[in-house]
């Protein structure tokens, strides 16, 4: 995945968890040393990579949509424009930070779908600078250069929708670059500002806790290894080691519940199990560590509480309209109680043969270039280096081949953080590491395993690019603490991961990805007003803007009824919703056609929009169909949508 930034050692036979010489422990400053004495060199290099990627960016920025994402994200900020207040005006299904972001967009660049994109994509320049200084922390700028432009190419330009957890991604990246100055500079600001990066992430959408969790990890951590007061043996000592005892103990409880949900044995080797590895893997230190450490509560509870203050500053200002209103019990319900039902209705897993042929296929590598025989090694390479070039050649002609590909990059997650924490395991039993690296290596590596969870539970292909990028920066991170790299290989590996994605992955838009490869096909104008010039497929481009045509010529009013789960044809044709909701299963079974057939005759709607293949919610009831049948005689069918309206 990643280049190395300094030659491969010779020598005797090694392991992935074998010691490292006292050179390579002290990996970051012999990787950058040489380049310190160039500093403007450096530059124009990540100068180069900033224009390149701005550039690659830009050309997909309009490429592409989800038109129900599209829809709702749009619907929503519009509202907020009217004067609206997320959860207790209309269900919101995020906190809304993102709807607010959104507003702001429309008024600065007006009210349609590109808008909220470019947005983004400002966001997306200020993450480059991040991406390249946590990647500065382990490798040389060269490499942290390339490492930026393939994390580059693994996110953002496959789909481009202004989707939460793109600024979930940026605001995790954000905050542990401002984790990693901290632990250099020991200045307490740094904690507060990387709260408020998890903090305005949480507003943002609820993975936001995924990041703040990886940091208060990241900060018990920091006390094993960074406290050196004096000692204080005995009670306080047993006290505070039941104390980290319990916190793990219900950060266990949190994964396990949460899992639970959807459990099954992806969900578990996946997602559990890897995130366990890094709780456990702080009581294992407490109890294996010979360190005296003193005034260790005071010691967590200072930087926690810096922490804390920043996760605390960007929710309190956003609360103020809550509290004013008198929404706060709609704001919880929405994003805590109803996120249940979310879970339940949008979900997606994949098969466990995905997931064990990408595990097989890592452990092979990680068995033949990094624990083989010296004697073998540059065998072993040499057959890894001729499958990645089979395999560009063959994915695009054989769908098998393109998924064991996909499986592997998507299982490398899981294995370089249980890699890494047994790598650190290691390192920590031989003293073989320092404590500053141990800490930004522990950060990384944890960052990675929670924000993982960003996948649960709709575990599709599109939602691991929004992980992609932290998986190079913790690949680039691990190889870092490796005795041996082999330049070869990974510089082989950089190249395929590279060209898989730009050229096999990225033309294909989100349907279908990491199953087969697909030509470009988003290459049509859509020509509607709060489209914002998006490309779309020829097909798309027909159905909405037929579908425009036909609701232009024939609603009357404000309202129409759209359902189940398209709200773009509120936000595209500029209408309005008579419910609560985007998505039908929000609503509460009982009584749903009766509420329907109320709501529609209360707003005197003559025309309605019925989706026969929904994505989550459970296509139109039988009932109120016949119903809507009956008053609504007229009737189109374009694509899945079938338009009825009263004569």
């Amino acid at each position: 995945m990643v280049l190395p930034d300094q030659p491969l050692s010779r020598g005797s036979a090694s392991s992935l968890m074998s010691p490292a010489p006292p050179i390579a422990d002290d990996h970051a400053t012999f990787a950058r040393s040489s380049w310190t004495r160039r500093p403007v060199v450096a530059r124009l290099l990540f100068a180069l990579v900033f224009l390149l990627s701005a550039w690659y960016m830009a050309t997909h920025l309009k490429r592409g949509w989800v038109p129900m994402d599209e829809g709702m994200w749009g619907k929503s900020a519009e509202y907020v424009l009217e004067g609206q207040l997320p959860h207790r005006d209309y269900l919101e299904s995020y906190p809304g930070g993102l709807t607010y972001l959104n507003a702001l967009a429309f008024r600065v660049f007006g009210i349609n779908s590109a808008s909220m994109r470019y947005a983004l994509y400002l966001f997306f320049l200020a993450w480059l600078p991040a991406v390249y200084y946590v990647a500065c922390r382990f490798v040389s700028p060269p490499v942290a250069s390339a490492l930026t432009f393939l994390a580059v190419a693994w996110g953002l330009p496959n789909y481009a929708g202004a989707a939460p957890s793109w600024y979930n991604l940026f605001f995790a990246t954000f905050g542990m670059a401002a984790l990693l100055l901290y632990v250099e500079v020991q200045k307490p600001r740094w904690l507060v500002i990387a709260g408020m990066c998890g903090g305005i992430s949480f507003l943002i959408k609820q993975g936001g806790l995924f990041f703040i969790a990886a940091a208060l990890l990241f900060l018990l951590s920091r006390e094993q290894e960074a406290n050196h007061a004096d000692s204080v043996q005995g009670r306080v000592s047993r006290l505070y080691q039941l104390f980290l005892c319990l916190v793990v103990l219900v950060y266990e409880a949190f994964l396990f519940d949460l899992v639970l949900k959807r459990l099954n044995s992806v969900t578990v080797c996946y997602f559990l199990l890897p995130a366990s590895f890094v709780g456990a893997f702080l009581v294992w230190r407490e109890f294996s560590s010979a360190k005296n450490r003193g005034r260790r509560f005071a010691f967590v509870f200072r930087e926690v509480a810096a922490f804390a203050i920043g996760v605390a500053i960007p929710i309190a200002v956003f609360l103020v309209p809550f509290v004013r209103g008198g929404a706060m019990a709609d704001l919880v319900r929405d994003v805590f109680t109803l996120s249940a039902r979310q879970i339940a209705s949008a979900g997606w897993t994949p098969s466990i043969l995905r997931l064990l042929g990408g595990v097989a296929a890592n452990l092979a590598i990680i068995g033949g270039v990094f624990l083989v025989w010296p004697k073998f090694r540059k065998l072993a390479i040499g057959l890894a280096l001729i499958g990645m070039c089979c395999g560009l050649l063959l994915t695009r002609s054989m769908p098998p081949v393109h998924k064991l590909i996909w499986g592997t990059f998507w299982t490398l997650l899981p294995t370089l953080v249980i890699s890494g924490m047994i790598l650190l395991l290691r390192r920590c039993r031989l003293s073989e590491i320092t404590a500053e690296k141990f800490q930004k290596l522990f950060l990384v590596i944890s960052v990675c395993a929670l924000c993982s969870l960003v996948q649960f539970p709709f575990t599709t292909s599109t939602y691991f690019c929004y992980l992609a990028p932290l998986v190079v920066l913790t690949a680039a991170a691990v190889i870092s603490f490796l005795r041996h790299r082999p330049r070869a290989f990974l510089v082989g590996a950089y190249c395929f991961a590279l060209f898989y994605v730009v050229f096999d992955i990225t033309p294909g838009f989100v349907y279908g990805m990491g199953d087969r490869y697909k030509p470009e096909i988003q290459t049509a104008r859509l020509d509607l007003p709060r489209a914002g010039g998006l490309r779309v497929g020829l097909a798309g481009k027909r159905v909405y803007e037929e579908l425009g045509r036909i609701i232009g010529e024939h609603a009357r009013g404000e309202y129409i009824y759209a359902a189940p789960d398209c709200p773009e044809m509120f936000f595209l044709y500029q209408l309005s919703n008579p419910t609560r909701f985007f998505f039908d299963f929000f609503d509460e079974p009982s009584g749903m056609t009766q509420r329907t057939l109320a709501t529609i005759h209360e707003h005197h709607i003559n025309l309605v929009v019925l989706n026969s293949d929904p994505l989550f919610s459970a296509p139109i009831r039988s009932d109120l169909r016949n119903a809507l049948e009956g008053e609504f005689p007229n009737r189109a069918k374009i694509g899945t949508f079938e338009v009825r309206w009263k004569p």
